[in-house]
């Protein structure tokens, strides 16, 4: 979950900034993460790099709509001391009342909230991308 959360970190942080791209310091759940956002239209693409320690990174290049950033915040919702998990009852109410975008851990692996709903599963909710 360490890797889970500090890939969200570098993500967050490259938003806050007005770099046009960010790094993440590559394992499974942070390229995970980038298929997800790639899949989602969110990121416009991502790459995988060497630096300068010889450890493998991924540049996510983030898109721009009318000159702003599409993704603006990633917020963790699930912590160690505190789970979130969402049945697909859940997931149909919230679906309704909010734009963002939620994503879980399910036995599929990593799913939007749209995704886990047309597979009708639950999970743990993980983070939310607030996106335009």
């Amino acid at each position: 979950m360490r890797a889970l959360y500090n890939s969200i970190a570098d993500l967050n942080r490259g938003c806050a900034n007005s770099n046009t791209y960010c790094t993440v310091i590559y394992n499974k759940i942070a390229h995970d993460i980038c298929n997800l956002l790639l899949r989602n239209g969110l990121i416009y693409s991502f790459m995988f790099s060497t630096n300068s320690n010889g450890k493998t990174i991924i540049k996510v290049y983030y898109k721009y709509i009318q000159d702003r950033r599409l993704v603006y915040r990633i917020r963790r919702v699930s912590y160690p001391g505190g789970r979130c998990y969402w049945t697909v009852n859940k997931l149909k109410r919230k679906i309704a009342q909010d734009k963002n975008v939620w994503v879980l851990s399910t036995s599929h692996g990593l799913l939007t909230m749209k995704e886990a709903l047309s597979h009708n599963i639950g999970g743990e909710v993980l983070f939310k991308i607030n996106h335009l």
